[in-house]
């Protein structure tokens, strides 16, 4: 008996080492990367640069199309802080949060961003939200940025509207719980006058759409990741592909059937290309993809070589 438990033992110590050998191999294989759709093609649709927070090296970074290298942008003061999801309007102006003792419940603090990409200028707000939880969403005036936050220690979830104008949270809403223990995705619909929240688990809570006029909110049937003049990007029911839709025409088209990761995936301002970020396989790295809607061609970036857990995406 002892012997054939002990059989067992090693057994079961071989199949994890074995597993663990296949994932390290796995991960550690240079896989193919895309790249029909060339940089310079992307630069002459006047995009420079790709930026995104790396959780990894706690700040804002971006990627150089030209010199196709990679540029700190906004770099951490010390090891308490990180800088994370960038959103940018048409204008160039972008909003991020810093998150000075991110894990500490007690002391967090979370303080707005703004910068300008025509200038690549930055400074502090002076606006602490206490406790954000989601990403940053910028209406399509610029007027407001919406998220999710919490002001006291009560984590009562809060769906606040920021004035970019004024630097001033000037409404807060209490929103259900469930979305507040979820990963979340907020956006504004075209119109600025409500705002599509939504949790990326794959068994969350319905999406809902949230009228800031009436303070009142409803469930809706898709998950919306962005909208761009006409159309409007989303997820399956199942989360598992992403689909672009017209409003005008209803014609619908899969462009991709992954899961794309956290809540990096954006639409360029002109809505040409669709930028996302995806793990690869098994023990994966993230690879970011740029990809020309009409045409399907790709451009991938690898961050193997440069590790980045990527919160917040967007081309400028």
């Amino acid at each position: 008996m002892f012997k054939r438990i002990l059989t067992m033992i090693f057994y079961g110590v071989s199949m994890i080492f074995f597993a663990t050998v296949v994932i390290f191999v796995i991960s550690s294989i240079e896989w193919p990367l895309r790249n029909d759709l060339p940089k310079k093609e992307i630069v002459s649709s006047g995009y420079k640069f790709l930026i995104f927070g790396n959780q990894n090296f706690k700040g804002l970074e971006l990627y150089d199309f030209e010199s196709g290298k990679f540029k700190p942008f906004l770099v951490p003061e010390n090891n308490a802080i990180r800088y994370v999801e960038p959103v940018i309007g048409e204008s160039g102006k972008g909003y991020c949060i810093k998150e000075e003792n991110p894990f500490d419940l007690k002391n967090r603090k979370d303080e707005i961003i703004t910068f300008d990409m025509k200038t690549l200028e930055k400074r502090c707000t002076r606006t602490v939200i206490r406790q954000k939880y989601a990403n940053l969403a910028i209406s399509s005036d610029e007027k407001r940025l919406a998220f999710i936050f919490s002001p006291t220690d009560n984590n009562i979830p809060l769906l606040g509207l920021y004035d970019t104008v004024k630097e001033k949270i000037e409404k807060a809403f209490p929103i259900d719980r469930s979305f507040f223990e979820n990963p979340i995705k907020i956006l504004w619909k075209p119109d600025n006058k409500s705002i599509v929240i939504w949790t990326t688990l794959a068994n969350g809570p319905p999406a809902i759409e949230f009228d800031i006029e009436l303070g009142s909110s409803y469930k809706i049937d898709n998950f919306p990741l962005a909208y761009k003049h006409e159309y409007m990007l989303a997820m399956d029911d199942k989360k598992e592909s992403v689909y672009l839709l017209n409003l005008e025409s209803g014609n619908k088209e899969t462009l991709i059937k992954k899961n794309v990761t956290g809540h990096s995936f954006s639409l360029s301002r002109d809505g040409k290309y669709f930028v996302y970020g995806w793990l690869r396989g098994i023990g994966g790295f993230e690879i970011l993809t740029i990809m020309d809607i009409k045409t399907k061609r790709e451009l991938q970036i690898s961050l193997k070589k440069h590790p980045s857990t990527v919160s917040g995406l967007a081309l400028w």
